[in-house]
This record gives structure tokens, sequence and C-alpha cells, in this order.
């Protein structure tokens, strides 16, 4: 482009201001774009929880029994956490109950425990982990419904900050359908 051709010796200094310049302006650039695709990242992640509530919503709607709303629960959570859900709720006296298929996969007292103690407010998350299973209330207006035990793949037993909030806006609308 400028003399001397096919070689980087540069001449004059003003081709080494203009270099200098452009560079920055690529710099820039680069980074730029770097931020944008972080946010198209973010944002087709928010798509997809807010399209995977609207489909459990969806499901939920005209419920007429707690046994209606496992299967759409456990394909949402599946889904969405790439873990096994199960579903628990108390009987007539308040006690949790239920058949064999999941005794062996949840530590009963322990939910019974979480049942009993958290009215009002969604407990952090940490303070329900029990051997590798979250212990989550599913959390009406008056009174828990039930609980869900969350049993993550992963063995850390941490979900991520956008997984967290799905996770209690989920919560709360199951408790408030179960109602």
């Amino acid at each position: 482009f400028v003399p001397p051709h096919s070689s980087f010796e540069i001449i004059e200094l003003q081709y080494l201001l203009t270099l200098a310049l452009m560079l920055l302006i690529a710099m820039i650039t680069t980074h730029l774009a770097s931020g944008l695709r972080n946010q198209v990242v973010i944002a087709e992640n928010r798509e997809r929880c807010i399209r995977s509530l609207y489909e459990l919503a969806e499901e939920l709607t005209g419920i007429a029994s707690p046994n209606q709303i496992i299967h759409p629960c456990r394909r949402f959570v599946s889904d969405n956490f790439d873990a096994h859900g199960v579903l628990i709720f108390p009987d007539e006296t308040g006690k949790l109950s239920g058949d064999a298929n999941w005794l062996n996969l949840v530590n009963l007292p322990w939910a019974q425990r979480i049942l009993d103690e958290n009215m009002g407010t969604l407990p952090d998350f940490r303070t329900c982990l029990m051997e590798g299973s979250l212990y989550i209330p599913l959390q009406g207006s008056e009174k828990n419904q039930g609980i869900m035990v969350l049993t993550l793949k992963q063995t850390d037993g941490v979900l991520s900050g956008e997984q967290e909030s799905l996770l209690r806006m989920s919560v709360t609308f199951m408790g408030l359908v179960l109602e």
C-alpha cells in the first residue's frame, strides 16, 4: 500500500501513527463484537428459560389433583437442571408418605423437616441440601403443599444463578397450582 512494498519497514512517522490507530480500532471492534456474542448467548438462555416456564404453565393449567402435576414437573426438572425430580405430598395429617418407588431415593425425615420448618418464604437452597439432593418446599399461599426432591447429576449440588432463579419461579408456581 505504501513504500517500501513487501516489507514491514516504516519509513515515515505518519505511517506508524496510522498503523497504531488502525490496530487500536481493530482491538476495540473485536472487544465489542465479543461482548455482543456474550449478550446473544445470555439472551438465548433467558429465552429458553422463559419458554420452558411457559410450557410448564401450559401443562399445569387445569390440574385437578396432585398426581397430575408429577409428570410435567419431572420433565421440567430433567430438561432444565439435568436432574431427577421427585414430588412428595403430605397426607391429611401433614405427614409425608408415598409408594415404595421413590422412598429409597428420599430422606423422608429430612423432607418432613423441610416441609414443617419452611413456611412463608423459600429458603436458601444451600440449607436444603442433603446427601446430594435439594429438598425444596412447594409453597402455597397458606401452607406448604409438598416437597420437591431434586437430585442433581453433578455431585456438588450447586446451581448457577440463572438455574436457581428458574427453580425459584417454578417451585413457586407449582406450589400455587397445587393449592
